[in-house]
């Protein structure tokens, strides 16, 4: 404000003039007022909100199970061959897990095996983890149990060929004239449980805070009151 008198520039609600000493007529200040906060109405759809909040917390699991079924489907493939003297031998997973004869022969040796626990483990475990993946009203602690489920898979495949020798004692006195190698049935089946485990860990670390599906809520919308008047315009 300013001297009605001398003109000179003034405190806002000032009585007299530093300068002339004028009294200066009652000059009313509007009083500020606070902002007020909107609360958002739940009837009306927040169009201001990005689209991305909007069910950001839902994970789509598909890869997950896709990898765990390719997992168990590898099973048919060809997981053992045995050489002996230029003879092969292959057998699938299946035919190993199972136990008996292959339905191949050897003119020098018939690759006889007995049910191998290992591989029994690995598949159930890839079935428990599948089908948990269905059932469950998935969260981020599901995710973990996943991980562990397919994890373990992954590791009873390590041990059925790292036990291999010991597990089928009757083929140590032809271990000299025995080649046995571990086919790409194996290697495939290995690949998608440990892929299939490593996938759910990553998941879980983004949304272990989160249930799956909880869409985010925008928060609330501050709007100036419409009486209020910006300090610059005080005077």
């Amino acid at each position: 404000m300013y001297c009605n008198k001398c003109g000179k520039e003034l405190k806002d609600g000032a009585k007299f003039c530093g300068a002339c000493g004028a009294e200066q007529p009652n000059v009313s200040v509007p009083a500020k007022t606070p902002p007020r906060l909107q609360t958002p109405n739940n009837d009306t759809p927040n169009n201001d909100a990005p689209s991305a909040a909007r069910g950001s917390g839902k994970i789509d699991t598909t890869l997950i199970k896709v990898l765990l079924l390719a997992g168990m489907l590898c099973f048919f493939l060809p997981f053992v061959m045995v050489s002996c003297s230029g003879e092969q031998v292959e057998c699938s997973g299946f035919e190993i897990m199972m136990g008996g004869s292959s339905p191949e022969s050897s003119e020098y040796y018939d690759a006889d095996f007995a049910p191998n626990i290992f591989l029994i483990g690995a598949l159930v475990l890839g079935v428990i983890a599948l089908i948990h993946l269905f059932m469950s009203n998935l969260k981020a602690g599901d995710l973990l149990i996943s991980t562990g489920l397919s994890m373990g898979a992954a590791f009873m495949l390590i041990l059925c060929k790292s036990t291999f020798w010991s597990y089928y004692e009757d083929l140590q006195e032809v271990r000299g004239y025995l080649q046995v190698d571990f086919e790409y049935g194996w290697v495939l089946s290995l690949l998608a449980f440990g892929a299939a485990g490593l996938l759910a860990l990553f998941l879980y670390i983004l949304h272990k805070q989160q249930p799956l599906g909880q869409a985010v809520s925008p928060p609330p919308k501050v709007q100036p009151n419409e009486g209020s008047t910006p300090n610059n315009e005080a005077r």
